[in-house]
């Protein structure tokens, strides 16, 4: 749809300088790889500047305002090699750079609104694992996997997340997430593992090592650190 409307309108000359082809493969190109190198871009050093210690909305934004560095080598490289448009006369590279880089920080601070919309948005009510009001972690569930919650595994700055139809990776620490999962009653039992309480089917040992057996099979290990946790709510 962006390329379409991009194609019909024909913003910064090009509707007057290309003809509905050509500008169906400039915008074809220009939108597409911008798309892709802005979001591996933004993806990757949002990830860095997080596991630095940034929070999560000043990441994006950081990370979507370098990616406007790449977005410039496209829309220029493409202007002058496809096209042989004189883009030093048109507009010089560093002017191209500070919109690039400014329209794509902008658009980073809409991905970010719209993703807290639509996690705010989300039918909590018939989910038997969210009580009363809906924990904030919920939020950064994709939709296609639930809010029913089974598991949380830390997995280097991510947290895989378990429910009871599919999974996800989360960018966040393990430790934040369960702060955000108050409400939720649960239990962290290893360094790289919370469950829910009412997730837990069993417990069991194997190899003289204790394990926690989920609902959904899944068997998940205990740590001595921890061990004392499981101990307080179940007969081990």
């Amino acid at each position: 749809m962006v390329i379409l409307i991009l194609t019909l309108v024909g913003p910064f000359y090009t509707l007057t300088s290309l003809n509905f082809s050509a500008r169906l493969v400039y915008w074809t190109l220009i939108a597409s790889l911008n798309y892709l190198a802005g979001f591996c871009f933004s993806l990757y050093f949002g990830h860095l500047l997080y596991s630095a210690g940034l929070s999560e909305l000043a990441s994006r934004l950081v990370a979507s305002f370098l990616s406007g560095i790449p977005i410039t080598l496209i829309v220029w490289n493409v202007n002058v090699y496809f096209y042989e448009f004189n883009m030093s006369e048109s507009i010089g590279f560093f002017s191209l750079l500070f919109y690039c880089c400014f329209i794509a920080m902008a658009i980073g601070v809409l991905f970010y609104m719209f993703s807290l919309e639509t996690g705010n948005n989300e039918s909590l009510s018939n989910q038997p694992a969210v009580k009363n009001s809906s924990p904030v972690f919920m939020r950064r569930l994709p939709a296609h996997i639930g809010k029913k919650v089974l598991s949380l595994e830390a997995q280097d700055h991510y947290v895989n997340v378990t429910t009871d139809i599919g999974s996800a990776l989360v960018l966040i620490r393990l430790a934040d997430a369960i702060e955000e999962l108050d409400g939720l009653e649960g239990l962290r039992i290893h360094r790289s593992h919370w469950v829910a309480t009412e997730a837990i089917a069993r417990t069991l040992r194997k190899d003289g090592k204790l394990q926690v057996e989920l609902t959904n099979g899944t068997a998940l290990p205990v740590s001595r650190t921890y061990a004392q946790n499981l101990k307080q709510r179940f007969a081990v």
